[in-house]
């Protein structure tokens, strides 16, 4: 496989000589700049060396932070990864990659299922276990609904018990950007009835 265009020069014959040397996964990044460019770089998540398929997926990962929309056209694709049990290292990242898909209702109560059951499973790794909540938050904050609110805060009491450090210092991150936004939108909410009642 040999990359077109800008990333021509820096894959030969493809990305994966880059993603097998720790710490080149940044010019992986900073390569890809069109969707063609990150179609290539996608079909490595499936390679069959397991540094090169977690170091795909982490670069895949950092590029749709900026660029969401280059997910869409692997729906079918990560939807196959998720339901096919991937490896923790891949888990990490998907917990985070699959809340940047347009989902539809079915999709989103399937994906709010899938993170939930990652969170309370003390099988999955911590990391696993706290990017799944993060996530499940950030869930909350795209579709502001009192149900889920309230399945998220029964998911976190459940999870509190077990007083994993990485896990309570994530709960307590969340707690208070909760509270942060919800404050904001107090003041807001006062400041609009005070200008409607001048």
């Amino acid at each position: 496989m040999t990359y077109q265009g800008r990333t021509g020069e820096l894959f030969h014959p493809g990305a994966a000589r880059d993603l097998r040397v720790l710490g080149r996964s940044a010019r992986v990044v900073a390569a890809v700049h069109t969707q063609e460019e990150f179609n290539l770089l996608f079909k490595l998540i499936f390679h069959h060396e397991r540094r090169i398929a977690t170091r795909s997926i982490d670069a895949v990962e950092k590029i749709t932070r900026k660029h969401p929309y280059f997910l869409e056209s692997h729906k079918t694709q990560l939807w196959a990864l998720l339901n096919d049990d991937p490896a923790t290292e891949l888990k990490w990242h998907l917990a985070q990659i699959v809340t940047r898909m347009e989902l539809s209702p079915a999709e989103f109560r399937k994906v709010w299922f899938l993170l939930t059951h990652w969170v309370i499973n003390p099988n999955e790794s911590k990391m696993v276990r706290v990017n799944s909540l993060q996530s499940l938050f950030e869930l909350t904050e795209k579709l502001p609904d009192p149900s889920l609110m309230q399945s998220f805060r029964n998911t976190v009491r459940s999870i509190e018990k077990e007083r994993i450090p990485s896990i309570s210092a994530r709960i307590k991150t969340l707690r208070n950007k909760y509270l942060r936004i919800h404050k904001q939108k107090r003041l807001l909410q006062s400041k609009r009835s005070h200008q409607v009642g001048q």
